[in-house]
């Protein structure tokens, strides 16, 4: 009776993703309580930028006025910033009361957990 304690590499590769995803967290929550220290506006975790209206506005006017546009004047407010980020948000804003705000962080933490896993995997074929 052989008794195998060889680790698979894609065990490794999934140890890497998890633990890469949980410090990508942990760096956020830093960044985040650095940001407060020096007074700037944050809203449920995430940082407020000037770009804010043009990514969140749209599925909000979605759902209220049923036209996806940000809240400026004039054709570019159709086309102003690509779409995705918005569609991330649209389901959120269906689900919660108050918005979409913080959810992208854990969509980003799972897609960086995703890219993580499966480039490690490419990898792993490509030795």
């Amino acid at each position: 009776m052989t008794s195998s304690s060889h680790i698979s590499p894609q065990r490794i590769v999934f140890f890497i993703a998890f633990f890469g995803t949980i410090w990508a967290g942990i760096i956020h929550q830093h960044n985040i309580e650095y940001i407060h220290s020096i007074g700037k506006k944050t809203d449920h975790g995430m940082v407020m930028t000037a770009d804010d209206p043009s990514y969140l506005a749209p599925p909000e006017n979605l759902l209220r006025k049923g036209v996806w546009k940000d809240n400026s004047e004039g054709v570019s407010s159709y086309i102003q910033r690509p779409p995705m980020i918005g569609m991330i948000n649209l389901p959120f804003d269906l689900i919660f009361e108050h918005g979409s705000m913080g959810m992208q962080k854990y969509v980003a933490l799972v897609l960086h957990f995703f890219s993580l896993f499966f480039f490690g995997l490419m990898g792993i074929e490509l030795l």
